[in-house]
């Protein structure tokens, strides 16, 4: 390293200083070098085909828009005009049939017996011991209608002499029909969509004819 030089310059000396700076280098970083990704021809899987069905083996489509059924009857008085007075006459009069010592209506419903309104009906799905989902009463003719009813299989139908108001109007009496001497009249139908079923109920009252 040079501190200082002197020269002459014109009979004068002449001092000039000067230094030498030590040379400083820096590591220059050396860059990676990716090798090229070598190019790949793309691959193809093939999809297996569809199984196409001929027509005559397809399903049939599944119905969206099923018919409702309905269920209707009557509960009708069950006539047997025995005469107040003496025994059984001989013969019997129409409607009646013997029943030990005496004789009571024949569980057919003939012309000219009318129907009994105002008699609660109810509507069970499977067996008559389920739960009631529908109820309604006879009109004035007796007749009653379940409509609208969009389950199908097996639905039950009952009358209860018993309950309110049925025990103020058809007691004392007996079911003549379907089944004689039951506490409470019932029957089961088994439902296809879009048709109607007819369920009857006959009654004879004790002290009318």
């Amino acid at each position: 390293m040079k501190l200082f030089t002197v020269r002459f310059v014109a009979g004068v000396a002449l001092i000039l200083l000067s230094c030498t700076l030590p040379t400083i280098s820096f590591p220059v970083p050396t860059q990676a070098v990716i090798p090229p990704t070598p190019f790949l021809p793309p691959t193809y899987t093939q999809m297996p085909q569809s199984e196409v069905l001929p027509a005559s083996t397809l399903p049939a489509p599944e119905a969206t828009n099923v018919p409702a059924s309905s269920i209707n009857g009557s509960v009708w008085h069950d006539l047997c005009a025995l005469p107040t007075l003496g025994g059984l006459p001989s013969p019997l009069p129409a409607g009646c049939v013997p029943s030990g010592d005496t004789a009571e209506a024949n569980g057919i419903k003939e012309t000219g017996e009318s129907g009994i309104p105002g008699i609660q009906v109810d509507l069970h799905q499977g067996a008559c011991t389920n739960p009631v989902i529908a109820s309604l009463f006879t009109d004035s003719n007796g007749s009653y209608t379940f409509q609208s009813i969009l389950g199908m299989g097996a639905f039950c139908i009952t009358v209860n002499p018993l309950i309110s108001p049925n025990d103020s109007i058809l007691i004392p009496g007996g079911w003549t029909y379907p089944s004689k001497g039951a506490s409470a009249a019932q029957t089961i139908v088994n439902l296809s969509p879009g048709q109607s079923y007819q369920v009857d109920f006959g009654w004879g009252f004790q002290f009318l004819p």
